[in-house]
């Protein structure tokens, strides 16, 4: 169904189904009247999850979970260096201390520092679930309960007070009271779950860092710096890597969308010269075809569409219109159109006639309003069988004309 009033009565336009529709909107809207388009659903899905993907890699940037630095690809070249330099300082740190111990020691060494850092981590997460246990344990959501003797003696004071309204309330902060009491039994016991796996893991960790214990050959200096730099260059390259997967992403989600796009533009063709040689057809019974027809067109990439017309006088843009929507309605069967009268002031009369004869001969049901019908004389029969309502100053359509003073 199409109902058109002012709105849609523009060239540019006639597509919208609201004022804020954007031109693909609109065309992705008047796809839906073709099966054709079907078969472009696994593309349209394909680009949803890439879509999907992006928001989640964007979330993720923006929660800390990856790096969330705005890499540029420039940028590169300069980090894949100093990776490479870093490596030389690594093997620097390695020669030099190969001179006062063995392959071994640096080893353990890096491997201590690594297990001093899991250590540090774990301790941190664990102290921060025993302060939330500590607080959850302090925190008290019940109050003192009042009675319904306490209530009932309001009445020696207050005579006038609504006591049973009071214990409503009473029983309502009660309730509340118990659902709060609940949901922290239930926060507790997930967060007490939670201590016994960390005093484990932390255990696990102690106990191998004791087994490797420090080795006296490897300066606490040097392994620092060697655990620095082992640091530093994975932030590099998890920073390369996570902009990889942007920009990959990117490329994917672009050719995903052009594949979508030029799918649909090759199927909007082939519609558009159905629908122009029905436009065309429906033209010449107008006036016997003394006016040029419009022309449909689609933008590439679904970027606009429009009746082309030498034409652009309002009367003629009107006419286009529904030359447009009879077209449409027979190649998809459309039940409903409707006019409004705007669509016939600015008409000459003869087109109009012509398209009321025309409206008549269509199997589509078609609602118009039209002023005026006097001038009308070729069609004064036909307007006359197929009126339904005939409004005048006297008798409106809702029993009174909105712009004229009361008495």
């Amino acid at each position: 169904m199409r109902v058109n009033g002012k709105e849609q009565g523009e060239t540019k336009a006639f597509l919208k189904t609201n004022g804020n529709e954007s031109a693909p909107q609109s065309i992705r809207h008047f796809e839906c009247h073709f099966k054709e388009f079907a078969k472009l659903e696994p593309l349209a899905v394909e680009c949803e999850k890439l879509q999907d993907k992006a928001k989640n890699l964007k979330a993720a940037k923006r929660d800390g979970l990856i790096p969330s630095k705005i890499l540029k690809e420039k940028e590169i070249p300069s980090y894949k260096d100093k990776i490479s330099k870093l490596k030389n300082e690594l093997d620097i740190i390695t020669a030099s201390t190969y001179q006062e111990s063995t392959h071994m020691d640096i080893t353990s060494a890096s491997n201590v520092a690594e297990l001093r850092s899991k250590i540090s981590n774990r301790r941190r997460e664990y102290g921060n679930i025993i302060a939330d246990i500590e607080q959850l344990e302090n925190d008290s959501y019940r109050r003192c309960a009042v009675s319904e003797e306490d209530i009932d003696c309001l009445k020696e004071f207050f005579p006038d007070v609504n006591i049973r309204r009071i214990k409503d309330i009473n029983k309502f902060h009660s309730d509340i009271e118990k659902i709060l009491e609940k949901d922290r039994n239930t926060e507790l016991v997930q967060l007490r779950a939670k201590v016994s796996p960390i005093e484990q893991e932390l255990k696990s960790l102690y106990s191998k860092l004791g087994y490797l214990g420090f080795n006296e050959n490897v300066s606490q200096a040097k392994m620092e710096q060697y655990a620095g730099i082992k640091h530093e260059i994975q932030n590099l390259q998890n920073e390369i890597e996570s902009f990889q997967k942007e920009e990959n992403l990117k490329k994917d989600l672009s050719t995903a969308r052009n594949n979508l796009l030029d799918q649909e533009d090759v199927i909007l063709e082939r519609i558009k010269n159905k629908l122009n040689r029905n436009i065309s057809i429906l033209n010449n019974s107008i006036q016997n075809g003394k006016w040029e027809p419009p022309i449909l067109h689609f933008s590439a990439k679904m970027k606009g569409y429009g009746l082309e017309t030498s034409d652009t006088g309002s009367g003629s843009s009107q006419a286009h219109i529904m030359l447009f929507d009879i077209a449409l309605a027979q190649v998809i069967g459309t039940p409903l159109l409707a006019y409004d009268t705007y669509f016939f002031h600015e008409m000459e009369h003869e087109r109009t006639e012509d398209f009321l004869r025309m409206f008549e001969k269509l199997p589509t049901q078609i609602f118009i309003a039209l002023d005026g019908d006097g001038c009308y004389n070729s069609c004064s029969t036909l307007i006359e069988n197929r009126k339904v309502l005939h409004l005048t100053r006297e008798d409106t359509l809702y029993g009174t004309l909105w712009g004229r003073k009361s008495q």
